[in-house]
């Protein structure tokens, strides 16, 4: 009988997190919903996949031989969820009883549906032709995580389904939009190879991108097909979009009228103690000059106030200005700097930028 020997701990940091992506899955596919666990050269593989992303993690072993055991992610899921309360350096063991899998604890006896590993889909590979780069697992976790918000996910429009990342230069730009906000960040510290990286990243692979530990280094790979994130003990591939972003460097080098500069923590806690008054369709804050402050304003479908706010801004010129509330929410927990300044432009769009860094978000302006 073959069996798989490892701690509690190792289960719980590199099975689980593959389990919770297989479980998660609602592809018509059964074989979607399953994990394959694979003994190979000394290491152990957990792998799933659901034909456009695919989550491997690894495990350091000292086993000997070759095994491979196809189990059900959704039951692998729920047993090691309830481990979490146990010893973590107390050993585990899964076996392969040929039409079960059997997982034991300690005296806990746990059965696994299984399928046949020959079932299991060849994992996505990347082609020969594409372009690498080694950088900081950090400086790609916190650029995706302060534009992700504006990623659409089922728009009717390819490319704002994704994440445009350009690297060229030593520099690394990430872009999202849904069509009525443009959100971008911008690093100049990426030391690059040879070679230039302009693709689309699919919403799900962003999804996955915080299991990366921050403190690794990655190895990102990318060629016209797919993109690769690969660390010391786990890899992420997934398909690109098929599709081309729109240029956008001519929106984000027009130049407007600073309207006011503003603490970014007050502006934040302000428009949440507001977004109880606001409307669930129709989110509407008005922003104006009033005197020496910054008012803040909510109004509802016949433009009545429904609450106002004051803050003490820096403000260059009388303005009005009506933005979506939840946009600028989420514009603001996307920054980090200390300040944040407004500009006008033509009402085409209002401008976010953080004064120390490059971290700009573009949002539509509302009428009322």
């Amino acid at each position: 009988m073959k069996q798989l020997t490892i701690t509690v701990k190792d289960a719980l940091d590199s099975l689980l997190p593959v389990a919770v992506f297989a479980a998660s899955e609602k592809s018509p596919l059964p074989i979607h919903n399953f994990v394959l666990i694979k003994i190979q050269n000394g290491a152990v593989y957990a792998i799933s996949t659901n034909g456009a992303q695919t989550l491997t993690r690894r495990i350091a072993s000292t086993i000997d031989a070759d095994m491979q055991l196809c189990v059900s992610g959704i039951k692998l899921r729920a047993i090691l969820s309830g481990l979490k309360d146990i010893d973590g350096q107390k050993p585990l063991t899964i076996s392969d009883k040929g039409s079960e899998g059997v997982l034991k604890v300690g005296r806990s006896k746990l059965v696994l549906e299984t399928l046949p590993p020959t079932s299991f889909p060849s994992p996505l590979k990347l082609g020969s032709e594409n372009t690498e780069v080694t950088l900081p697992a950090s400086i790609l976790l916190d650029g995706v995580k302060s534009v992700i918000h504006a990623v659409a996910e089922r728009h009717t429009h390819l490319f704002f389904n994704g994440l445009n990342i350009i690297l060229e230069n030593n520099t690394l730009s990430l872009v999202s939009s849904d069509g009525h906000r443009l959100s971008r960040v911008i690093r100049t510290d990426v030391t690059t190879t040879a070679g230039r990286i302009n693709a689309i990243l699919p919403r799900r692979f962003l999804d996955l991108l915080p299991l990366v530990p921050k403190t690794e280094h990655i190895r990102l790979k990318v060629d016209s097909n797919m993109a690769e994130v690969t660390w010391g003990y786990g890899q992420i591939r997934s398909n690109l979009i098929d599709a081309s972003f729109p240029d956008t460097k001519q929106h984000f080098s027009a130049s407007g009228i600073e309207a006011f500069t503003v603490n970014r923590e007050s502006l934040l806690s302000a428009i949440t103690r507001l977004n109880a008054t606001a409307e669930d369709k129709r989110p509407v804050i008005q922003l104006t000059k009033d005197a020496g402050d910054l008012k803040l304003v909510t109004l509802n479908i016949q433009n009545a106030v429904t609450g106002e706010d004051f803050l003490p801004a820096k403000l260059e010129t009388d303005f009005t200005i009506c933005l979506n509330l939840r946009y600028l929410q989420d514009a603001l927990c996307g920054i980090q700097d200390d300040l944040v300044s407004f500009e006008q432009f033509d009402m085409r769009f209002i401008a976010l930028k953080g004064v120390n860094s490059q971290r700009v978000e573009l949002i539509a302006p509302i009428r009322v």
